[in-house]
């Protein structure tokens, strides 16, 4: 299996896979020339794309739907919730409806739903299986529950946000309401939240976390991959490589 995270972040949300012959899109915040161009800068051709797997609906994972899928062929698939509130920012009625507890995508790949706890309308995680491999999407939770949980388990490889740095979220320059949205239960995981969910429910298998959705005004990168180095460290059975990932480039295609 292989990955690159194509864009991370507030302003658009895009992460492509490969196994068993099989290319597909976690998310299409960006637009489809967005995605297109990534795609290219690491070897890959979105003709040979072919389903786009949709977390929730918000502007920043659902921006590029309708172009892909109607330029592109590629097909969106999202939970019925999501449809509801996307519909009409998609521009597309070619959409496959999944349940928010399981999905099954063909050739080769299993993909798994799992529900989370966010500011949308049935949001959705994702854990990629393709028989050897497991990678999980675990992005955009205000908190995490057991079904999470248990999401972190087995995994090879997960693309986790680490939304912000609490210190700068408290003393940055957003308004009050903004911040006690981003800080609650529906809205983003700080990195302290995210490493702890890492270092408490994964294991030894974990050989890549790839850090998402980082805030461009309440985290830095090395904030980030500080905090993850430093509550990882006392997992000794953890010795996973770390990403962090960029609003305006793609990762390397990282086999996994």
């Amino acid at each position: 299996m292989k990955i690159s995270v194509l864009a991370s972040g507030s302003s658009g949300n895009c992460v492509y896979i490969e196994s068993n012959g099989c290319r597909l899109l976690i998310d299409a915040g960006i637009s489809a020339k967005q995605v297109k161009e990534r795609l290219g800068l690491i070897g890959r051709d979105i003709a040979d794309v072919g389903a786009s797997l949709i977390t929730h609906e918000h502007s920043d994972h659902i921006r590029g739907i309708g172009v892909l899928e109607r330029k592109h062929n590629i097909k969106p698939y999202m939970t019925e919730g999501t449809f509801i509130n996307a519909h009409y920012l998609i521009g597309s009625n070619n959409i496959e409806i999944f349940s928010p507890n399981k999905i099954a995508y063909e050739n080769g790949i299993r993909v798994e739903s799992f529900l989370k706890q966010h500011d949308a309308n049935e949001p959705v995680g994702f854990i990629v299986d393709d028989g050897k491999k497991r990678l999980g999407v675990i992005t955009d939770l205000g908190c995490y529950d057991k079904r999470v949980e248990k999401a972190m388990r087995e995994l090879d490889a997960v693309v986790i946000e680490a939304n912000h740095d609490k210190e700068m979220l408290a003393e940055g320059p957003y308004p009050y309401f903004l911040k006690r949205r981003i800080a609650g239960n529906g809205g983003h995981l700080s990195n302290e939240e995210a490493a702890r969910l890492v270092r408490d429910n994964a294991d030894e298998k974990l050989k890549h976390i790839f850090l998402a959705h980082l805030s461009e005004t309440n985290n830095t990168p090395q904030k980030a991959l500080e905090t993850f180095k430093k509550e990882i460290k006392e997992r000794k059975n953890i010795k996973a490589k770390l990403y962090a990932c960029s609003r305006q480039h793609p990762t390397e295609l990282i086999s996994i």
